[in-house]
Order: C-alpha cells, then sequence, then structure tokens
C-alpha cells in the first residue's frame, strides 16, 4: 500500500488537490498554536484511516521531521522532545533541524502543549519536555 495521505509545510509548493497544505517557516516566524494545529491535523487523518501519512517541506531536512518529532514526543511516544528528534535524525543522516526552529519548538510550541489549553489537545500522557538521553519509550 502507498501514501494515503499528505501534508506539505512548505512556504512555497505546487500543492495536488488531495494534499494538506500548512505552510510554515523554518525559523521562529511562525505562531505556536499553528504548530499544535498540524498536530492536530496529523492525528485527524491518522484517526480517520488516512495512513500511511506523508509529512513534507522542501528538502524534508528540517521542518517536516521535526514535526514528526514533536508528533511522536506529543502522542508521548517519547519522553521528551529532544530525545523525538534524536530518534528522528538518527533514521537519515540529511536530516538537520535548524536551530531556531528547534528552539521554537522548544521555547514556544512546548510551552503551549505544557498549558491547560495543550494538555486538552492530546490525548496521550506525556512527563513534560526535559532535556534526557535519548530514550524510546516500548510498548
Amino acid at each position: 500500500m502507498g501514501i494515503v495521505s499528505t501534508i506539505c509545510l512548505a512556504k512555497r509548493h505546487n500543492a495536488r488537490t488531495d494534499e494538506v497544505v500548512i505552510p510554515i517557516h523554518g525559523s521562529f516566524k511562525n505562531r505556536p498554536e499553528r504548530i499544535v494545529e498540524i498536530l492536530k491535523v496529523i492525528d485527524m487523518e491518522l484517526e480517520n484511516g488516512y495512513a500511511p501519512l506523508l509529512i513534507h517541506c522542501k528538502n524534508g531536512r528540517d521542518r517536516s521531521p521535526s514535526i514528526a518529532a514533536l508528533y511522536l514526543f506529543y502522542k508521548g511516544k517519547f519522553d521528551d522532545f529532544d530525545s523525538a528528534l534524536e530518534y528522528v535524525k538518527g533514521k537519515n543522516s540529511s536530516i538537520k533541524p535548524k536551530g531556531a526552529f528547534v528552539d521554537f519548538i522548544g521555547d514556544q510550541v512546548l510551552h503551549l502543549l505544557d498549558s491547560e489549553e495543550g494538555k486538552e489537545m492530546h490525548k496521550a500522557p506525556r512527563e513534560g519536555h526535559s532535556k534526557t538521553p535519548p530514550a524510546e519509550k516500548t510498548a
């Protein structure tokens, strides 16, 4: 079975008609709420059976792997975002998220997810976003 759903994060794109397009910057120029919206769209796509799901940006080295890692953390697959990001980076040596975008996620998006409103947005419990050595949860 091939890719069923595609989410494009590129600022400039030639979207196909069956593609969800949510353009974001590879820096801190995004609203943290927009990133949380992307997580909710990924959830919606997967809950409605649109899997496998492809998340892509222009080069696939920065935004899309960072969002994939954030989603893994958001769903409770990792205890912290840094571990999730290291896991995703370990899948492909060309993945090199920009420090400004990772800092934006760490400083603003994770704070929003930890807020009361953010906690209601996701279903899986998690333990905050402290910086710990990479460790994937099993189960």
